[in-house]
């Protein structure tokens, strides 16, 4: 339910040197709410000259919990459209503004019970405050519902939601949706991004980046190649819509969204460029060949100089229309040193968080793409237009972040996770702006498809415990990619390797899987389905700091798994040596391309054992997984002895398509309880059947005559039901030992008739 109000709220107020005019009008609200749903205040007011600047119009909310504490929620400008295209996802998205233009305040109420209300606005900063309704409040019912709220940190490795429930995001980026041709007039826009979440939700992902402010996809600010038009100090509405969409899609599919405020790339001027065709025709020359006129290529692409708002030479033709206007930087640099930028970048933000802040499938903010990388010039070449950094742009780096993290830290009600990102993992800045941050992340393109052996996991694992030693905080592989070298074709078509990244990195003690670069990648190899077993996977574990990384390399598998602190939890991941991607590279290259069952290699072995060391004898159950499918397979109930424990994988999962599977073990008790049943006994025979409750595993048998001779041993792997033969054994008493767990945990008598 909701209520309109009709009635034009106005106040007048004189002082020194301003009159105050000021008009709630049209007041729409709903009087109940579900806890952690959206709840949106929309209303008019006059027109403004700028309704983006809030030192000329300051509009905002404070709410009032049930158990009284406040929260301040800004408000923002609206203007809605409708879409005139077919819906298609290849198809340029047509979207026409409609006369639909007002404020709204978006909040979602993190408890149930009853919440009360003010609206408050404030014109040019130095007039009275404005209120409604001028005495009381208005209020709505929030009922309780089963969302489980926003992403926060869980202790310093991992993530969870309100209602403490776990959170392993599993996904990639997907920084912009695309257009045709590039930096053309049609956009796929949400079109695109509706199939691209589809075919996510459908493989079990949960999250992707998404850049807001990159210049051919969503941008508020910045070049738009369909509109053909500029934005700068006036936000492009038509963007913001399209990341409404996007947002509420993915909302929908539960599916989250890491937002990254600003990119690297709309910084810049490397690539090819050799012309642009600027709308009115006139054709503009950017020379990014080498010297040798050879094709360089590169990121940027002439953002920077061709494109960026806060760039002061831009063309006439570039420029944003009146009454916006653009900025005086003269170099990309000046992006984190002038505090002209510095105070855009605030009301920029602040515009982001007050539209979008509300969702609790924000993951969090990324602040800056990459934030060491500037690419004002081809790389391994010298451009003549190559502006050299300052020698103070490292501290202008450190200064930037530290003043737009207690920024957004004022403004961000919600409490959205914080995080930033570099190429160089070991920039002299990322002490100090990594201290800042919720959580850290690492960027790397290494290609491994050509380095040693294993090499891609293991150094994963040693940048993840780097980075949680210094920083003590969640961290992850934010971007991986060896798809932009040429021979992944030929190398690795269907991203082999990339589906063993995942299983390692989950168990590495990342808070999330490696993030790949990027989603596109990914589903033009039709190779989407690699997400699948892992996503529906991770719903099943609970992570904590407790538990610790371990990396083992044998002679016949590799595993990476996690292990608690007292040694009573196991979560992991083993593979057949055979089936690593090494090996397939170097000794089954068609079964790499094809799968072929011809070219396919044998297990390493028929048995392969791993072994743990436990604080505690007893019972343990043992739950294994497909790492495709994400199906639990089979559990098993095994025992400790010495303080050791011995897991054989299945060699059903041997044969999987990467000879790979999950595993997990938890300790029960140490009670060693079970039913044995040997039948018939005695045998005419010489034939018993043996049956063992509980499905626990027997590891080996034993028989020996009564007078000590053995007679029989034999190694079962994991079976618990099984068959003996002692037909051609001499009638008479033996003792079978049934032995798990490193020891004899039965002995029964056999009698041969």
């Amino acid at each position: 339910m909701s209520i309109k109000n009709f009635i034009s709220l106005s106040y007048i107020f004189f002082g020194l040197t301003h009159i105050c005019w000021a008009s709630f009008m049209n007041i729409e609200y709903a009087v109940t709410c579900g806890q952690y749903e959206k709840y949106e205040i929309s209303f008019n007011l006059p027109d403004y000259h700028n309704n983006y600047d809030p030192e000329v119009i300051d509009v905002f909310a404070e709410f009032t919990s049930p158990s009284g504490e406040l929260f301040k929620v800004n408000a923002f400008y609206f203007e809605n459209f409708t879409k005139t295209d077919n819906g298609l996802a290849l198809s340029c998205e047509n979207l026409v503004a409609t006369n639909q233009k007002h404020w709204l305040i978006r909040f979602t109420p993190n408890m149930s019970g009853n919440w009360s209300f003010t609206l408050k606005l404030r014109e040019n900063m130095d007039s009275e405050i404005i209120q409604h309704p001028l005495e009381g409040v208005l209020s709505f019912f929030c009922f309780e519902t089963n969302n489980p709220g926003f992403v926060q940190t869980k202790d310093t490795r991992y993530l969870q939601r309100s209602d403490g429930s776990s959170f392993i995001p599993i996904g990639n980026s997907l920084p912009w949706f695309e257009r045709t041709p590039w930096r053309g007039t049609c956009e796929y826009g949400t079109n695109q991004m509706r199939q691209i979440i589809d075919l996510m939700s459908a493989n079990n992902m949960s999250f992707f980046r998404f850049e807001v402010n990159f210049f051919e996809s969503v941008s508020l600010i910045g070049y738009d190649f369909t509109l053909q038009k500029n934005f700068c100090k006036y936000y492009n509405q038509k963007a913001a819509w399209q990341m409404d969409k996007i947002l509420e899609y993915a909302e929908y599919n539960d599916i989250f969204i890491l937002l990254a405020l600003f990119a690297h790339g709309q910084l810049g001027n490397d690539g090819v460029i050799s012309q642009y065709h600027a709308p009115n025709g006139e054709i503009m020359n950017f020379d990014f060949f080498n010297s040798q006129n050879e094709f360089i290529d590169g990121y940027a692409h002439g953002a920077w100089s061709l494109f960026h708002p806060y760039n002061e030479f831009l063309s006439v033709n570039n420029l944003p229309q009146p009454p916006d206007s653009n900025l005086d930087l003269q170099s990309p640099y000046e992006f984190y040193s002038s505090s002209l930028a510095r105070q855009e970048q605030k009301k920029l933000i602040r515009y982001i968080i007050a539209r979008w802040g509300y969702s609790t499938h924000l993951m969090g903010y990324e602040l800056m793409d990459e934030a060491d990388r500037i690419d004002v010039k081809n790389r391994n070449d010298l451009h003549p237009n190559f502006i050299p950094p300052p020698n103070n742009l490292n501290q202008s780096i450190v200064d930037w972040h530290q003043d737009l993290t207690h920024f957004i830290q004022e403004h961000n009600t919600q409490k959205h996770l914080l995080t930033t990102a570099y190429a160089d993992i070991n920039h002299p800045t990322v002490n100090q702006v990594f201290a800042l941050m919720d959580f850290t992340q690492i960027h790397d393109y290494t290609n491994y498809l050509v380095a040693p052996w294993n090499s891609v996991q293991e150094t994963y694992l040693s940048y993840i415990s780097d980075y949680l030693s210094r920083f003590n905080k969640p961290a992850m592989i934010g971007e991986h990619n060896y798809i932009l070298y040429p021979d992944i074709d030929n190398l690795d078509p269907n991203l082999y390797n990339l589906k063993d990244n995942l299983w390692a990195t989950l168990h590495n003690g990342s808070f999330a899987p490696a993030s790949y670069w990027t989603q596109f990648h990914v589903k033009e190899r039709n190779a989407t389905s690699i997400y699948y077993g892992i996503g529906k996977y991770v719903k099943s574990i609970e992570l904590s700091e407790d538990f610790k990384p371990v990396e083992r390399i044998d002679e016949h598998f590799r595993s990476y798994y996690l292990n608690d602190n007292s040694e009573d939890k196991f979560y992991g991941w083993i593979q057949d040596n055979n089936f690593t991607y090494r090996n397939l590279l170097t000794n089954h290259m068609e079964y790499l391309h094809t799968f072929f069952s011809d070219d396919r290699p044998s297990i390493s072995s028929k048995l392969i054992e791993m072994d743990f060391h436990v604080s505690r004898n007893g019972r343990y159950e043992l739950r294994w997984f497909d790492t495709n499918s994400g199906d639990h397979i089979s559990t098993q109930t095994i025992f400790s002895s010495q303080n050791k424990l011995l897991i054989q994988m299945p060699q059903s999962l041997q044969h999987t398509k990467h000879g790979d599977a999950a595993f997990q073990i938890e300790y029960i008790n140490n009670e060693l309880d079970f039913e044995v049943v040997v039948f018939p006994n005695p045998s005419n025979s010489g034939l018993y059947e043996i049956r063992v409750s509980d499905n626990i595993s027997i590891n080996s048998l034993e028989i020996f005559t009564i007078n000590g001779t053995k007679v029989r041993e034999v190694n079962l792997g994991t079976y618990s039901n099984l068959n003996i033969d002692l037909s051609n054994e001499t009638s008479g008493l033996y003792l079978l030992n049934i032995i798990f767990g490193g020891s004899i945990q039965r002995t029964i008598k056999l009698l041969k008739i």
